[in-house]
């Protein structure tokens, strides 16, 4: 599977939103008894998503030419 590098820096930035927002949601259904857990919990959501984040960038990236021309093997086959 490969992406192209505009949809993987869409993904990055979206999973960086995303492990942002989560675990501040998440410490605010807390906020009525809020201990060192929930802060732990909430930095291991964080380092979850941001993980997810960081592969993204390992994906294989398309080039234009992979994507537009047959291989040569289908061209001979004609």
């Amino acid at each position: 599977m490969c992406l192209t590098n505009n949809l993987i820096n869409i993904l990055s930035k979206i999973f960086l939103l995303l492990s942002i927002i989560i675990p501040i949601i998440y410490l605010l259904f807390k906020s009525k008894n809020i201990t060192i857990f929930s802060f732990l919990t909430a930095i291991l959501i964080f380092l979850f998503i941001f993980l997810i984040k960081t592969s993204i960038k390992f994906v294989n990236v398309c080039e234009k030419y992979e994507i537009d021309t047959p291989s040569e093997e289908v061209l001979n086959e004609e």
